[in-house]
């Protein structure tokens, strides 16, 4: 199973993230600051590397937009998935569109069930294994 980084200023999303994909097996760690991600990923501080960072892109002092910048720099191999909300009229789909123009190879707008949850993930890091099995074929 996968290494999953949930980065999400809201407890109880990063919770509700956090217990469905450890139930799928799974190893999941949750943080709750931007800053402390984008600071230990360019200090090299984050001792554990992951194979998908789920980035919620709207968080206080910096935003999501940073870190999937920040970890597709540092961490090139990873796939991120964005995750924002605040309903249509708020400007979720553009937050989404920026975030994929930054490298996240998947997006999901909140709120979101826990089947679109796993979906969405397993298509983020099926990109990553079918350009995989591409190259070794």
């Amino acid at each position: 199973m996968a290494k999953i980084l949930v980065v999400d200023d809201d407890r109880i999303y990063r919770m509700f993230v956090e217990a469905i994909l450890e139930r799928d097996g799974h190893e999941v760690l949750t943080v709750a600051s931007a800053r402390h991600v984008v600071r230990g990923a360019r200090e090299h501080l984050m001792r554990s590397s992951f194979d998908i960072a789920i980035v919620d892109i709207l968080m206080p002092e910096v935003s999501g937009i940073e870190v999937i910048r920040t970890l597709k720099e540092i961490y090139r191999g990873a796939k991120v998935l964005a995750i924002t909300g605040g309903g249509l009229d708020a400007g979720v789909e553009s937050r989404l569109k920026l975030a994929a123009s930054c490298g996240a190879e998947g997006t999901l707008a909140k709120p979101f069930t826990s089947s679109d949850l796993r979906r969405t993930v397993e298509q983020t890091l099926g990109s990553r294994r079918s350009r995989q099995s591409r190259r070794s074929a």
